[in-house]
């Protein structure tokens, strides 16, 4: 009977969404080799693309960091699969519009 209500317990425990959710860590943003790893892993083939790209993705996540703990975990949850801090953000942004929309639906009504 132990047994059985410890492993319930652990399933519930698991199955709770953590409010503290972090930043995910896209670990080729903030490597040296960002330009190389860009150029081999995203469409961005030369290296002025993939420079870009990298400096997108330093800015991103620094405006990101400045607001991550006011983002709502529900819009988190429904972000935190994107692939870079440039996606992640735009997912952010786009949350927050089509809620806007909502409201104003809503006070329309």
């Amino acid at each position: 009977m132990k047994k059985m209500m410890l492993t319930m317990a652990l399933l519930l425990l698991g199955s709770e969404r953590l409010s503290a959710q972090t930043l995910p860590f896209y670990g080729y943003a903030d490597s040296p080799d960002c330009v190389k790893n860009a150029m081999e892993k995203t469409e961005y083939k030369t290296e002025e693309g993939a420079k870009t790209f990298c400096d997108l993705e330093r800015v991103s996540r620094e405006g990101l960091l400045k607001k991550w703990n006011a983002i709502p975990s529900s819009v988190k949850w429904k972000c935190i699969n994107s692939e870079s801090y440039i996606m992640l953000s735009f997912c952010i942004d786009q949350q927050f519009k089509d809620n806007s929309g909502d409201d104003q639906q809503n006070s329309d009504n």
